[in-house]
């Protein structure tokens, strides 16, 4: 009974020793296939068709496609100051803004560049076409929603000041700051005169009888929402092109018109595919991972006083982007060097 009990213990030392060896064995397989298993990276997730191609990737997994067992973070977060406080603080690798919250920051001292392009979404000043016709009809009462200062859309703003009135701070007691929906509902119900408004709501404004009184467009082009990533991102090389090509592979749905992109976006914003569709279609709408208006919009800032620092391109880029516009301006780039052009 002794022997027995001996040998009994044995095979089950004998197994268990298969089954940790079987586990450990099966583990380093898992970390084969998934190089990026216990790797994290936090990205910023915001809304409107402006930001469709985040989106679009988180809910298509595109970057575990691309990083396989990569963990990510989608954080929610206020406008480009908060993004760009976070990205400082260390608590961001990767965030979506406009221009001119990226100039603010880099004028200030902050280490993260734009990594790529995303879109161009027009911004439209919708009025209650009762009050005003034209820009010398805004009164100090007449408050325009932005959301935020020295956002894009506030820009835009002092961008149609300086065009309409020779003076680019002329709106500067006009504007409140109010998110995009907050802006919406607050023309709805006559509580401000004006939003500054991107898509979907300038369209929605459009419908419920708002008018157009200008446009990025109208001024010196409308200009890039742009892809942010931090120093210590673009310093680990293969994630930093994991997510450029999980971003990029995103644009190419949407551009592409691909049905799951489509709902995708449709389900996000609360919308019908058709309407999707036509809200992409919209003139000066772009997907594109190129940059526009980046060093045009940065020297407007630096002229009306909106930073304090002559902007320097190298200082805003990171080194993939260097290759398409130039290292200097009027530069040609490496690919229309390859060209010939």
């Amino acid at each position: 009974m002794k022997k027995l009990m001996i040998l009994l213990f044995c095979v089950i030392l004998v197994l268990l020793g298969y089954i940790i060896f079987s586990i450990k064995a099966s583990e380093n397989t898992i970390k084969e296939e998934l190089p990026y298993a216990g790797v994290k990276i936090r990205i910023v997730k915001q809304f409107s068709t402006a930001y469709a191609p985040i989106y679009v990737a988180e809910q298509l997994d595109l970057i575990d496609k691309y990083l396989p067992g990569i963990e990510v973070e989608w954080l929610s977060l206020g406008g480009g100051s908060a993004i760009s406080e976070a990205l400082i603080g260390g608590q961001l690798d990767i965030g979506m803004m406009g221009i001119p919250p990226l100039v603010i920051a880099i004028d200030k001292g902050a280490d993260f560049k734009i990594a790529m392009g995303l879109s161009i979404i027009p911004i439209e000043l919708m009025v209650n076409s009762d009050k005003i016709k034209s820009f010398n009809d805004f009164t100090p009462k007449d408050k325009i929603g932005v959301p935020g200062i020295g956002s894009n859309n506030h820009i835009q703003i002092s961008l149609m000041a300086k065009k309409y009135l020779g003076d680019a701070h002329a709106f500067d007691k006009n504007v409140v700051v109010m998110s995009n929906p907050d802006s919406y509902t607050s023309l709805l119900n006559s509580s401000i005169t004006a939003h500054a408004a991107i898509m979907p709501y300038s369209a929605l404004e459009e419908s419920a009888g708002f008018k157009k009184l200008a446009s990025g467009g109208d001024t010196i082009g409308d200009v890039s929402i742009v892809c942010v990533v931090s120093k210590k991102l673009y310093e680990q090389p293969a994630i930093y092109t994991g997510v450029l090509a999980a971003l990029n592979e995103a644009i190419a749905l949407i551009n592409k018109r691909d049905a799951r992109a489509l709902q995708i976006i449709a389900n996000v914003e609360k919308l019908s595919v058709e309407q999707v569709k036509q809200y992409l279609s919209r003139d000066g709408t772009n997907y594109t991972s190129n940059i526009y208006g980046l060093m045009t919009i940065a020297n407007y800032m630096y002229q009306e006083g909106y930073i304090k620092n002559k902007p320097v391109l190298e200082n805003m880029v990171w080194d993939n982007m260097l290759g398409i516009i130039g290292k200097r301006m009027g530069d040609k780039s490496l690919v229309e060097k390859a060209l010939g052009e």
